[in-house]
């Protein structure tokens, strides 16, 4: 009686899948001078994977085997591990024919191609996500393509074409995207620094779509555009996260628009160092402390005395920036930091060198000597 044994072969499919993750770790952790070592285990990842594929498409039908959500899930997550997009929707389009044919024949295909063409998806957003994260994962920026075209078909509710042979198309009708959806495509923007695409999604979230349901952003989706801004090369990117940041703070609705936490700090604060906003990087840490007055910590100030470190005004940054390591100091003293180490003593001396003040720079130099704590890198 095979009719529950459809728990065990998903998890079958999943220890099928994660012998493939733990084959490239073991690939990722051995020496490159093992190179040999490093082809075998990539092959036996890529094997496990497919012999996770032949379990679900071929044994589970021949069997009777419902084909259901997770035992899908379990195998796309495997190819998403990897960033295999294509592959992972590849598997996806055939688990949708099969599923609509269960002795996945032309034959039967054509038969059902009769009566109509466009059917809707038997797999649930979830599937789809897995493979949009698949694209994510990827370091390649032509699959950041892919991940918005399957993106773009679940909000659109675009058919998308599936070939069982050369001469039979058939059309399945994506499920709606959920914040999930989103989400994972704003994790993909900040991973190349794609902002004006990362705020395009994120304002396009609380318009109602097709079924009259709002998808409400939620805080990691706002990490995700900060981060965005903060690896993008744009020159406006440092007004743009300051604007971010302002909105979340004097949003009415909490539900709508959440309250920054740390990691938005943060982020907004890296992208300030980046672009060399101290005044800006300032400003952020008084907001900081407002929201948090056990926070900034040490890391939130090295940023901000970061972003006078590459301030375009040298004899400006180094004024404020000694003014900002003072402070530092000071809370320090009081126990609300932790003792500088010598990356703050560095980059106050970088200051004070871009800004030719070589005095400044020999007493500051005599105090990290005298630090029992630290010492002169």
């Amino acid at each position: 009686d095979l009719s529950r044994a459809g728990a065990c072969y998903n998890a079958l499919l999943r220890a099928w899948s994660k012998r493939a993750s733990l084959l490239a770790h073991e690939q990722q952790s051995t020496n490159t001078k093992f190179s040999n070592s490093r082809k075998i285990s990539s092959k036996q990842s890529t094997a496990a994977l497919a012999q996770a594929r032949d379990i679900l498409l071929n044994h589970m039908p021949q069997l009777g085997l419902p084909i259901t959500n997770r035992t899908c899930a379990a195998v796309l997550q495997g190819y998403a591990t990897f960033g295999m997009g294509a592959e992972a929707e590849r598997v996806l389009m055939e688990i949708e024919a099969l599923l609509l044919s269960p002795t996945y024949s032309a034959k039967s295909m054509e038969e059902s191609w009769k009566s109509q063409s466009t059917f809707a998806s038997s797999l649930d957003v979830a599937c789809y996500n897995t493979v949009i994260d698949a694209y994510c994962q990827s370091f390649h920026l032509k699959d950041v393509a892919c991940a918005e075209r399957l993106f773009a078909a679940m909000k659109e509710q675009t058919p998308m074409n599936i070939s069982i042979n050369d001469s039979t198309t058939f059309q399945i009708l994506p499920p709606v995207h959920d914040v999930i959806s989103c989400a994972t495509v704003l994790n993909c923007y900040s991973k190349f620094g794609m902002a004006d695409e990362a705020e395009a999604v994120l304002n396009s979230m609380t318009q109602s779509n097709d079924n009259g349901a709002d998808i409400l952003p939620t805080l990691p989706c706002y990490v995700s555009v900060i981060q965005s801004l903060e690896k993008s090369a744009s020159s406006a990117a440092p007004i743009r996260t300051m604007a971010l940041v302002e909105r979340m703070e004097q949003s009415r609705d909490r539900r709508v628009v959440p309250r920054p936490n740390r990691v938005i700090y943060n982020g907004a604060l890296r992208c300030m160092a980046k672009h060399g906003c101290g005044e800006e990087a300032e400003s952020l840490l008084v907001k900081f402390h407002s929201a948090f007055p056990s926070q900034p910590d040490i890391y939130s100030y090295t940023l901000a005395l970061r972003a006078w470190e590459r301030s375009k005004d040298c004899i400006e940054a180094a004024r404020r920036a000694h003014l900002l390591f003072d402070q530092m100091l000071g809370r320090a003293e009081e126990g609300h930091l932790p003792h500088l180490d010598v990356n703050a003593y560095n980059i106050l001396l970088n200051c004070y060198a871009r800004a030719g003040l070589a005095d400044d720079a020999e007493v500051l130099l005599t105090r990290l000597e005298s630090d029992e704590w630290i010492s002169p890198s």
